[in-house]
């Protein structure tokens, strides 16, 4: 505890705590908040993580990790992030605060849209995350400590490298810290990914997956003072759709007020194979525009949609009737949904060219009510086309506000 200002470093382990664990297992973990607040943002997950060419289910001692010769990778953008798939954070006193599903697909967005690449992997916040500027490195992270035959030497042997990360859900982006005697204990039940979900890459096989060891949060407290300002979080609600054709509509009821929505693409092809990354943020095959406006009659498989047209029934925002039709006015929306202020657009302009990473978005201006107006988005590609039949994933990321 820091005696100068009441905050005290705790920690908590799973309710069923065990050696090891695998791919979709849920883990609970149950925080006490008696008397004490949380600080925001001081969630943190720990553990230690390991990745095997060959896993034996229950025994990571008699799994094969991969070698410097096989190509078993890990998102580098998302790092150890990819490993949790489903985040549920519960209050006693007002239940269920957020449902987090498709976890790592909205890190790897958001560091795609909001973090220089060149600072995945150097910076302390997001290097002891596990992610990386480039696969490289990240293969590097996934051969482990020594996990080479080793019989000298003071190193440890094993595969299991450490990580810690704050997830970015609800109750670690709360503006005020939260009191327990308000809200009660808060309970967190995670979900792990499924080993397809995780591992990619031309060694990755049906018997390739992950162990994780030593989990814990930990989070620092101050002592309640009896304030009980209004406390505002951001939460998320997540819609998955399937695009077969060149003209989608996409449409959702969305539960509580929303400000922006962030949206990416995957080929379920990629998501089925093995070898493939299933987080990938695929760009879509579209038809350039032409220098006059007109349509080009090549199709790209890197320019992305064609057309984009929001249909929001709200006469209080200026997206009714709103289509656009350049990429660059896509791109630059889709930034602005995470940051009204984009400040990497050139840098992920230069990724998007390299088709490393493809978006759509775009802020509301103010928070819209879709539990009983239905958002709709009209998508115009080449979808179903001879250069990428599809058909495609699209997830949905809605950005809302809660205040309890």
């Amino acid at each position: 505890m820091n005696t100068n200002t009441g905050t005290q470093y705790s920690v908590v382990f799973p309710l069923a705590k065990r050696s090891n664990y695998e791919s979709n297992e849920t883990v609970d973990f149950v925080i006490s908040l008696e008397n004490r607040k949380l600080v925001p943002n001081s969630l943190t997950l720990c553990g230690d993580a390991a990745v095997y060419t060959t896993k034996v289910s229950g025994d990571p001692s008699t799994s094969t990790p991969p070698t410097s010769a096989e190509e078993l990778l890990i998102d580098p953008d998302t790092g150890y992030h990819s490993l949790f798939r489903d985040i549920v954070s519960e209050f006693r006193q007002v239940g269920v605060a957020e449902s987090f599903s498709y976890y790592p697909r909205y890190v790897k967005m958001k560091h795609q849209a909001m973090v220089d690449r060149d600072s995945l992997g150097t910076e302390t916040n997001n290097s002891i995350e596990g992610c990386c500027p480039n696969q490289v490195v990240r293969r590097g992270y996934n051969y482990g400590i020594n996990s080479e035959t080793e019989t000298t030497g003071s190193f440890p042997q094993g595969a299991f490298v450490p990580f810690a990360l704050k997830p970015q859900i609800a109750p670690n982006k709360c503006d005020q810290g939260i009191p327990g005697n308000q809200l009660g204990v808060l309970r967190l039940r995670i979900r792990l990914s499924p080993d397809e979900e995780v591992l990619f890459g031309q060694d990755a096989g049906a018997a390739s997956g992950y162990f994780v060891k030593n989990l814990q949060i930990r989070f620092e407290t101050e002592p309640d003072d009896g304030t009980r300002p209004p406390l505002n979080m951001e939460v998320y609600n997540i819609n998955r759709q399937v695009i077969e054709t060149n003209q989608a509509n996409l449409s959702t009821f969305v539960p509580g007020k929303c400000s922006a929505v962030h949206m990416s693409f995957n080929s379920t092809a990629n998501e089925a194979s093995q070898s493939e990354n299933f987080l990938k943020c695929t760009t879509i095959p579209g038809t350039p525009l032409t220098a006059d406006g007109g349509d080009a009659t090549n199709v790209d498989g890197a320019n992305g949609a064609d057309r984009l047209y929001y249909a929001i029934n709200d006469s209080q925002t200026a997206l009714v009737g709103f289509t656009m039709q350049t990429r660059e006015e896509m791109v630059y929306n889709y930034l602005r949904s995470w940051n009204l202020e984009p400040k990497n657009y050139g840098i992920v302009q230069r990724r998007l060219n390299n088709k490393e990473a493809y978006g759509l978005g775009i802020p509301f201006g103010t928070l819209l009510d879709f539990s009983q107006q239905q958002f709709s988005v009209d998508i115009d590609s080449d979808i179903g086309g001879a250069v990428d039949a599809g058909p495609f994933a699209v997830y949905l990321y809605f950005k809302g506000l809660v205040t309890l």
